[in-house]
């Protein structure tokens, strides 16, 4: 009979983690995100403005 108890505790234990590696998951993917948005034009006007950097040089042969 205590086996029978170990063996459901082990499996309700082993329930619980799928739902909070998703909520892990979930406030990880909202946190990407937000800093995405948050910083997106930031990071686009300096890649353009290195574009433009690169594409203005002159090489000399």
């Amino acid at each position: 009979m205590s086996s029978l108890n170990l063996t459901r505790r082990h499996t309700a234990k082993m329930g619980q983690a799928l739902p909070e590696y998703a909520l892990v998951l979930a406030l990880i993917t909202l946190f990407c995100i937000a800093a995405i948005t948050g910083l997106g034009e930031s990071i686009q006007d300096r890649l353009v403005s290195f574009a433009q950097t690169i594409a203005n040089t002159k090489t000399t042969p």
